[in-house]
């Protein structure tokens, strides 16, 4: 897109808006609306006219906050990851859709970031800072507790011990892979291996991006890259700071 970094975080595709406003550069939308009954933040996306999904959330009151994007489905499918430890377990339609426990204020300000770490990861407009920077916070497994002026905790916190699936680590040792460094991330939770190669070790399945493969890691050889992904916590104040983005707007509703 044509636009730079420093002008999309200061417009409305960065900063959304709580009323329908075509943007001339992206038709499609993310939108956050509230049910009718009950509690909890609906997300949800649309490729056409906002005002006509409107009368389609039959369910839902009128959207609060939305964001023009040239793949709003993309936008979506980030945040339901993201914030999949804060959905219900129920198996209610919109069991994967409702987000509970986060104040409409804060998850505004959370999803613009999203909106940004998506836009630059998939290098709609360009930014290696500000991707890096939001990388550590999403590019891990879903936090559960969010910080902005007090804290919000998912009802499905984890509290089993060993690493989280997603978490993203460093696999070193001086006897094998001719004791090189490798970054990857865990995709098989902890396992107690009794192998000639181990003798009865804690092992991970870790799979390696850069050389597309997976193999069984001894615990004593990794290392967490991110604290936040032993954490599971994201603090909003700290992560604009980072991105040297202003907080303290004031919402519009």
């Amino acid at each position: 897109m044509n636009v730079d970094i420093n002008t999309f975080i200061t417009s409305n595709l960065f900063l959304g808006v709580p009323n329908f406003e075509k943007e001339k550069l992206w038709y499609g939308f993310l939108y956050l609306a509230e049910p009718k009954k009950g509690t909890g933040i609906k997300v949800g996306y649309t490729n056409y006219d906002m005002k006509r999904r409107d009368k389609e959330l039959k369910d839902f009151k009128s959207p609060r906050y939305m964001w023009s994007s040239p793949n709003p489905q993309v936008l979506e499918k980030h945040v339901k990851q993201i914030l999949v430890q804060f959905t219900s377990a129920s198996s209610d339609k919109y069991s994967t859709e409702i987000f509970y426990n986060i104040p409409m204020s804060v998850m505004v300000r959370l999803v613009r970031l999203i909106v940004l770490y998506v836009v630059t990861k998939e290098q709609w407009i360009a930014s290696k800072d500000k991707y890096e920077v939001l990388y550590k916070y999403f590019g891990g497994p879903p936090f559960n507790k969010i910080k902005y002026k007090g804290e919000y905790k998912s009802s499905t916190i984890d509290t089993s011990d060993g690493y989280a699936l997603g978490t993203r680590v460093y696999v070193q040792n001086k006897e094998y892979y001719d004791g090189e460094l490798f970054e990857g991330f865990i995709i098989g939770e902890n396992e107690i291996q009794d192998t000639k190669k181990f003798d009865d070790t804690e092992v991970y399945n870790v799979e390696f991006p850069d050389s597309n493969t997976q193999d069984e890691i001894p615990v004593s050889w990794i290392t967490p890259i991110y604290g936040i992904d032993i954490e599971r916590t994201i603090d909003l104040e700290k992560a604009y700071k980072e991105c040297e983005i202003e907080i303290n707007d004031t919402l519009k509703f």
